[in-house]
């Protein structure tokens, strides 16, 4: 993401995967790119599970394409690097280090 991007994280994580993360190095990544981070819970259980119908049904070639990249918790700076393609880039949580 560029200079000036939000960045939101939304869902849950379901892994009971531990990392360690930089506090240090977020922090100047963040504050030196002008960026901003924030979590959001804005639906009711109801929604996920409509949300989650929709998706079963939906064309899985073009759902698989909108996420463009997918990175281990321990890349999560290379997120904030963007690139032409980009569309979606997820972090997932249950990669390994």
């Amino acid at each position: 993401a560029g200079p000036g991007a939000v960045i939101a994280l939304t869902g849950i994580s379901h892994s009971e995967h531990v990392m360690e993360a930089r506090p240090d190095v977020m922090n100047k990544a963040l504050v030196l790119g002008n960026k901003a981070v924030f979590g959001s819970v804005n639906a009711a259980r109801r929604h996920y599970d409509q949300a989650a119908d929709a998706l079963a049904r939906a064309d899985g070639d073009w759902l698989s394409r909108l996420i463009t990249r997918r990175l281990a918790p321990a890349n999560w700076p290379l997120a904030l690097e963007k690139r032409p393609e980009d569309i979606k880039i997820v972090i997932d949580m249950s990669a390994g280090e």
